[in-house]
């Protein structure tokens, strides 16, 4: 997808402490879904939110964890 281009899918994904895995996910679904994905940092005290967004995810990031239900 073009760096520029915006699709009508968008794929969140809540995520704490998944540096080792972050990229791979958004790399999967934006290859294979062809959509945005949003990845939601709750909280992480790791580099998941570096980690998605050089692998092409937009992020948001919470302060503190907050649970998979209250982050999304």
């Amino acid at each position: 997808m073009d760096a520029d281009a915006r699709s009508d899918v968008l794929v969140l994904v809540p995520a704490l402490n998944e540096e080792e895995t972050v990229a791979a996910v958004v790399t999967g679904a934006r290859s294979w879904l062809n959509c945005d994905v949003l990845v939601i940092n709750d909280g992480s005290s790791d580099r998941t939110t570096e980690e998605a967004l050089s692998a092409g995810a937009m992020g948001i990031q919470h302060p503190v964890n907050l649970g998979v239900g209250a982050a999304i």
